[in-house]
């Protein structure tokens, strides 16, 4: 039982689960409600897309080992409740699946899900040495939920899936953010694992300032699709209370902030849905 409950940590579905949904959220958009507008290999986009996040996670904490004695010494890896071993087969394994159930679905979503694992794998591997970029790279894999949905069901037709263009925006902004949040809070164990100063530069005064510059432009653009009529009032009022909660957490303390981010991130997709459903598509 420790070890399965370690593998379950080690995915991280807290992050998978709410990303592949958005996934859904998206393709509602794109196709207008409509199911019959995806092929009929669709189920397994969703998988592909759950198992290239969950793999690269697996490998992400195989390749972190030294960081994270120091950043996060109850991770499965470093506790012991997972073996090397283990971890490497899930990644390797979860990849794997991914790239069949992408294939699948076609050759432009196989095309551009090849593309989003092989960005991970880079990312996994040497992001550490990217200072900056590191942010970057996180915010363009997230926003690739856009273009793997685009792959899948082609550009959307009718007014609700001009949102899609502000999302992406959006999504990029506060993935960026996020990440530098992270960044700033693992600064000590990066480090010490050898990687100084591309580690130190997340302590200069500018790095906090573009976080929440970041953070707080992401706010006000993912109200945008309320004025312009794209969504109805229930969006509206859900954007008003996430955007609320970006805008705070550039000046909260760190793990308050990451909780805010994370909160107006599952917002957004609520309050999508839901607008959608009550006032059609």
């Amino acid at each position: 039982m420790r070890r399965i409950l370690g593998l379950v940590r080690l995915l991280r579905l807290q992050y998978c689960v709410p990303l592949t949904a958005g996934y859904g959220v998206i393709l509602l958009y794109l196709t207008q409600g409509a199911s019959d507008a995806l092929p009929r290999t669709w189920p397994l986009a969703f998988v592909s897309l759950f198992c290239v996040m969950a793999g690269a996670y697996a490998l992400n904490d195989l390749w972190d080992r030294a960081s994270d004695r120091i950043n996060h010494p109850h991770r499965v890896l470093i506790r012991g409740d997972v073996s090397l071993r283990g971890a490497a087969t899930a990644g390797v394994v979860l990849t794997g699946l991914s790239l069949f159930s992408a294939g699948a679905c076609g050759l432009r979503f196989l095309t551009v899900m090849s593309c989003v694992a092989l960005c991970l794998l880079l990312y996994n591997r040497w992001s550490k040495q990217w200072g900056l970029l590191k942010a970057v790279w996180v915010a363009m894999m997230v926003t690739s939920l856009y273009p793997l949905a685009w792959a899948l069901a082609g550009l959307g037709q009718g007014i609700r899936a001009r949102t899609l263009w502000i999302h992406a925006v959006w999504l990029f902004l506060t993935g960026l953010g996020y990440e530098m949040l992270k960044d700033i809070r693992d600064v000590k164990g990066d480090s010490v694992a050898g990687h100084r100063d591309k580690a130190m530069l997340r302590t200069r005064p500018w790095y906090r300032m573009l976080l929440r510059v970041s953070l707080i432009t992401g706010a006000v653009i993912v109200l945008l699709p309320f004025p312009l009529g794209y969504c109805r009032w229930i969006y509206g009022a859900v954007a008003a209370c996430a955007g609320a909660l970006g805008c705070v957490a550039g000046f909260v303390p760190m793990r308050a902030a990451m909780v805010c981010v994370y909160i107006e991130v599952v917002l957004i997709t609520l309050g999508s849905l839901l607008d959608a459903l009550v006032f059609g598509f």
